[in-house]
Order: C-alpha cells, then structure tokens, then sequence
C-alpha cells in the first residue's frame, strides 16, 4: 500500500503543516478556528476541486504539495504537476452527496444528490435519453410531451416534466376511460328485466299476431252469431207467448165462420119466410153480418198471427241450431292476440336494449384500452427512473420516484436520505472511491469530507469507515474539533486508531 505526505505551508491560517496520507484516515485535530476546513479545502483543491484557497495573511506566498502536484498560493492559486494518488473532487463534493446540500425538504436534498451524481457522469439534458420509455419510441414521445417541458439544462427538472407529461397524459386517459365507463353501465342497464335472447324478427311476430286475429275473429264470430241468435229467440218467444196467449186456432174461427153463416142463411130463409117480422129479420140479419165480417176479420188476423209466429218458431229453432263456444276458448284467443301484440311492442323494446347492450361492450372495451394506455403512460412515467438510474451509473444508489434508494437486505428499497449518518457518509464515500476506481483499479484513493459531515458520525460509524477506507486502499482526509491549541494531523487505521476516532 502506497503513502505519501502533503504539505502546507503558509496556507489560510496555517504556517505549516505535515499530513500523512495512508490506506485508512488521516484526522485534522484541534480546537476552533486554527485552520481544519481551510486545510480541508486546500487537500480538495490539490486533489482537482474547485475550492478557494488563499495564502496565509502577512505572507508573501504559500504552497500546498504533495503526491507530485504543487499549489503555489499568491494571489492566485497556480496548480503544476501530476497527482500520483487518485482523486475525483470536480463537481463532486461528499458533502453534496451525504446531507444533499443541507436542504431541509427530503426531495429537494434528493434532488441535489442526484444532481452531484449526473455531474460527475458528464450526463448533460438530453430528452433523447427518454425516448427508450416510450412503446413507439421517438415518435410517440414528440407526440405526448409538451416541447416546452423539455427546454431545461436541469436533467433531474426534466425528468420531472416528463414524468409529470405522462401522469398529466394518464389521468386524462382515466377520465376517459371513466366517463366510457359510465356510458357502458347506463347502457348495460338498458337490459335488466328482458329477456335478450327472446325472438325480435318483426316479420315473424307480425305473421303470429295476424294469425291469433284471425283466430280470435273466428271464434268471435262464432260466438256473436250464437249470442245474437239467443238474443232473437228470446224476442221470438215472448212475442210468440204475447200473440198466443188466450186466443183461439184458426180451425176454431173457421168452425165459428161456418156456424154463423148457417145462422145467416137461416136468418135469410127466415127473412123470407117472415116478412112480417122484417124489421127483426133486417136487424138480425145486419148483426149477423157485422158478425160475420168480424169473424172474416179474426180470420184474417189469425192467418197473419199465424204466420208471424211461424217466422218466431223458426227464430227459435234456428238459436237451437247454433253451436256456443266456450267462453274460455273465446278468452284464450283474445289472450293469444294480447300477448301477440305485446310480443311486437316488446321485441321493440328488446331490440332497443340489445343495441344498447352492444353499446356497452363497445364503451366497456374502449374504456379497458384507454385504461391500457394510461397504465403504459404511468409505466412509461415511472420508467423515468429507471433512466435516471441508468444515467446516475451508481452501483449503489438508485432513483425511484425522483428519490435515491438504497436496497437493503430485508427491507427491499429504502430511502438514501433516511439512512443514518454513518450509513449515508459511507455509501458516499464508496461511491466516490467507484467513480475513482473506474480510473485505476489499484492506486491509492484520497477521499476528502467535510468536517461537519465527519463530525456528526458516532465513534462506531467512523471506525467501520475507516476499516473500509483500510480495506479498498483509501485515504479519508477529515477533521475533528478537540482542545487541542494546535492543529496537528494523525494518521488513523483499524490496528492503530486516532484518539479522535475514540
């Protein structure tokens, strides 16, 4: 394992001072404002940063070096040389990376980290990334997200927009697909309480209701003719028992006719042979006159009464001849020419509702593939992460609905900020060493944190750091406040821990 030592001489407030770098840590002690974040900030700087680093006041220059690169401190900062330990400090501080800038909302932090992360890929905004979470590509992507959501250089901004253009495009799918819903189960409703598979051929049902008309005309005729017959009867008879009733036969007018004409004829002869008692005679002969005109008369009238009862007679027999049919089968065909007419007004009705049943499977199937669309919108949205976390190209750090998870044994995938301490400080650590790794394989890491991240670390989280930095051949270069009047730096591995690490 390789070591080394950087010096600084009158760098910030600090005159001079010897820092031993090794696999394990290197801790900056003493008490406040002697020159620990200073110091920190000028190992970072030598190590490729961007950090202000100022020569000491009252001195004419200053100079930090170590590992074959020199900071030659004036006014300005001059770096010359080629650093012999592996380092990656440009636009990626740990400090970003363990409290997400000290930003206080979660996603905000996140955001931050994740922003550090695409930095020190050299991931630029680029929505050609995106295209891939689309089914139809480059094309379908154009068509569903808005080009102004796409003008930001931020790439964690727009992958937010595009996610929030496919939710915005799958909630309006839903609604859709609700309102189709709707139409469907009002439709579907059309058919309760028919029966759908009953017959709806209008010629058919017209033929059967022509037919149970006819029937029924038939047996209604059959009973009119009887009824009306009855009817006739029965005005026959009691005209019959009206003309009838008391009266004489015509045999008996007829005999009365021949006794009253022998009466006449003798009242003649009488008449004859008793001139002298011709005013008798005369009267007797005019009664038996007028009597025998009315005995012609009652004939007459018994001959037509005669006749008119005959008519009644035949009246009589003939309502004896009609055949009656039953009142039920009389009732049974007008219930068959009902339910007939009531079969072609419910086919109409049937008809309507299996349109409308047909509706609704057509709005059902339209609401199920506007429901599929949104689905594959929303998958498509939460797809974003799976290319931020592509595009973040950490082993250890994935982002999951615009947030950095970890997984964990057990517990599946937990948030990066909900981590402890300990925990967050180590995975950064890890990934700083990864990116570094990705450079050279073997050569020592140096591994600047801050003093404030270290410092919140409890002593068991900065031994288990340490051991790892001991174990991957990294240097972690940090600092601890104590009592301390002098800044002094002490080295730190498993075997021989710093007292600051106690």
């Amino acid at each position: 394992m390789s070591t080394g030592t950087i010096v600084l001489k009158d760098c910030g407030p600090v005159a001079h001072l010897e820092i031993p770098v090794q696999p394990g840590a290197t801790i900056l002690r003493g008490t406040s404002d002697l020159g620990k974040s200073e110091t920190l900030k000028a190992i970072s700087r030598l190590a490729g940063g961007d950090d202000d680093v100022t020569c000491r006041e009252g001195a004419a220059r200053g100079s930090v070096e170590g590992f074959g690169v020199k900071l030659g401190l004036t006014k300005t900062t001059r770096r010359t040389g080629q650093l012999e330990v592996l380092a990656v400090e440009e636009g990626f501080g740990l400090g970003t990376l363990i409290d997400g800038d000290g930003l206080k909302q979660p996603e905000r932090a996140d955001a931050a980290r994740i922003k550090a992360l695409l930095r020190i890929s050299g991931v630029k905004a680029d929505p050609a990334a995106f295209h891939s979470i689309m089914p139809g590509g480059k094309d379908e992507f154009d068509k569903l997200v808005p080009r102004d959501a796409l003008e930001t250089d931020d790439v964690v901004e727009l992958a937010r927009r595009i996610k929030a253009a496919m939710d915005s495009q799958a909630r309006a799918l839903e609604k859709q697909a609700d309102t189709e819903e709707g139409k469907a189960q009002a439709y579907r409703n059309a058919g309760d309480g028919l029966d759908l598979n009953a017959s709806t051929d209008a010629a058919s049902l017209q033929r059967d209701h022509t037919e149970a008309v006819q029937d029924y005309a038939t047996i209604k005729a059959e009973w009119d003719a009887w009824h009306n017959a009855q009817e006739a009867a029965k005005a026959a008879r009691e005209k019959l028992a009206a003309a009838t009733g008391g009266g004489k036969t015509v045999a008996e007018y007829q005999a009365e006719e021949e006794t009253k004409k022998t009466a006449y004829n003798a009242a003649i002869e009488r008449v004859k042979q008793l001139r002298a008692d011709l005013l008798l005679a005369e009267s007797e002969s005019k009664a038996a006159y007028e009597s025998h005109a009315a005995a012609k008369n009652q004939v007459e009238s018994a001959r037509q009464t005669a006749a008119a009862t005959a008519g009644w007679q035949e009246a009589i027999d003939a309502a004896a001849g009609v055949k009656c049919p039953q009142a039920e089968t009389v009732e049974a065909m007008k219930r068959m020419v009902d339910a007939a007419q009531k079969a072609i007004e419910d086919a109409g009705v049937i008809r309507e509702a299996q349109r409308k049943v047909g509706l609704a499977k057509e709005h059902t199937a339209e609401a199920e593939k506007l429901r599929d669309k949104a689905k594959s919108l929303r998958n498509a949205g939460r797809e974003t992460d799976a290319v931020m976390s592509a595009l973040v190209a950490s082993p250890y750090l994935k982002v999951y609905g615009g947030r950095l998870v970890t997984e964990v044994e057990g517990r599946g995938q937990v948030l990066f900020h909900d981590r402890s301490d300990g925990t967050r400080t180590r995975i950064a650590c890890m990934e700083k060493l990864h990116r570094i790794r990705e450079i050279n394989s073997d050569q020592l890491a140096l591994i600047p944190i801050g003093q404030r991240q270290f410092g919140d670390l409890s002593p068991a989280a900065r031994k288990e750091l340490i051991q790892w930095a001991y174990d991957n051949n990294a240097c972690i270069v940090s600092a601890v406040v104590d009592d301390s009047p002098e800044l002094t730096a002490e080295a730190a591995t498993p075997l021989d821990p710093s007292p600051a690490m106690r």
